[in-house]
Order: C-alpha cells, then structure tokens, then sequence
C-alpha cells in the first residue's frame, strides 16, 4: 500500500531521474503481491487499471489477463478478477488483431475453472459477455463444444443459460439478415432448435427431475413458438423477432 500510495503523490513528475517511473514499477509489483494474497482488493486492482491505461500497450493489458488467470486459479469466484478480464478485453477491443482468439482461450479458460468450481456463476456470466466478441462461426463451435460439457453437468444451470445466450446470438443475427432482406438460413435455424430440443427431451428423460433442464425447455419452447409459428420471410417480422428475444431474455432472468 505504501508503494501505491508513492506513487499516488509523485506519479506524475517527469524527471531524467526516472522516480516516477520506478515508482510505477515498484507500485506494480506490490500490487501483483497483494492481490495473490487478497483477490478482491479493489484499490489494487483499480490502481493497475490506471497505470495500463495511462500506457496503452497491447502487452501490457495482456499481462493482466495473464494476472487474473493467476488469481482465478486460487480463487475462481473472484469478481474483481472477473470484472479486471472484461475491464482489459474492452480496452484491447478494436485495438488487437486477435481479439476473437482472445474470446476463444477466454472461453477454454472458463470452461476448465468450471470444472474444478461447481456452480460458478460469475465464470459462466463471464462466457455469456463474451459471445457478444465471437464471430458467427465461433458461436456455433460454443454451441456444439458445450453439448457435452452440459450434459454431463445437468444441473449447472448456468451452462445452459450459456448456451441461451449463444442461441440468442445467433436468433439475433438471423433478424438483422431479415431486416437486410439477405437472409436464406429459415431452415438451419429451424434445424439448430429442432436438435436443441430433441437433445433437451431425451435429457428430461433420462436425468428426470432436474430443474435447469426444465428452465431451458421452456426458453426453447417459447421461442420457438414466437419465431417458427410466425411467417420470418417478410423484413415487416424484424421487430416481432426482436422483440422475442428480448423477452426470452427477461423471462430468463425472471
């Protein structure tokens, strides 16, 4: 804390010295200690926001994902360390060529911390930000790489509400192609949420009871019948459909 406090006072000086620039240096690497050692330090972790930003180096932000990897290790319910990982990809957002690679390793990441942290909310509520940065392609590859995780986790709620989010995503896309008039996809749509709820039905079946798979047959069911029962090939539907997801969204939430 006194280092960051130093650094606080005299930051701004700019001498042939470089004080202030050992300064941030030390500041840093007493930050990095204390957060190993308490994760939801927010002082810490807002004075390296401050330094990286002041910066706007590429590999400076991607050392703090490397950071918060670190921390989430030990504490994988961290939420400031969640909320540093999503502070740092909006920041390089626009700014990094391989943002979308970026988006794919952040979900491997989650993905094996919810194997070692049943029912972590706040790691899933991360993947779902995420799909808002994952290309079309990389939304489907979610959406099939999860069936098996999801189905071996049926009652982790929060795996198939990442999935909800990828399928929004995707019924999203599929209503701005119609506003465009440049959508031919009806039947790949179509063919995403008939698998969706066979899948969906034979997991009812066999792991009866379980309330998660329950919640996602209702989003299925609802959106399929506010989109497919309705006539999507006239760009007149944009705003029903839009307004369908939104509230799969709220029932969801609700």
């Amino acid at each position: 804390m006194h280092a960051i406090s130093q650094y606080k006072r005299h930051g701004n000086l700019s001498d042939a010295s470089g004080y202030a620039s050992n300064l941030e240096s030390e500041a840093m690497k007493h930050s990095k200690a204390l957060l190993l050692l308490s994760c939801d330090f927010g002082t810490a972790w807002n004075f390296r926001k401050l330094i990286v930003s002041k910066k706007q180096k590429i590999m400076l932000f991607l050392d703090e994902l490397l950071l918060s990897a670190l921390v989430l290790s030990n504490s994988p319910k961290s939420e400031k360390a969640w909320c540093h990982r999503r502070w740092v990809i909006k920041m390089i957002a626009g700014k990094c060529s391989t943002l979308q690679d970026i988006a794919g390793k952040e979900s491997e990441l989650v993905e094996k911390i919810a194997e070692r942290s049943k029912m972590n909310y706040r790691a899933w509520n991360h993947r779902c930000w995420l799909v808002s940065y994952m290309t079309t392609e990389q939304v489907l590859h979610e959406l099939k790489k999860s069936r098996n995780w999801a189905g071996l986790h049926v009652a982790d709620n929060s795996c198939f509400h990442y999935r909800t989010r990828l399928m929004l995503r995707i019924m999203e896309e599929h209503c701005h192609k119609l506003e465009d008039g440049t959508s031919d996809e009806n039947n790949e749509i179509y063919q995403i949420w008939q698998e969706e709820l066979d899948w969906n039905e034979a997991l009812i079946k066999r792991y009866v009871g379980r309330e998660a798979l329950w919640l996602h047959r209702r989003f299925l069911s609802l959106s399929w019948i506010r989109h497919f029962t309705t006539t999507l090939g006239d760009t007149s539907n944009y705003r029903a459909c839009k307004s369908s997801i939104n509230g799969d969204i709220s029932i969801f939430h609700g």
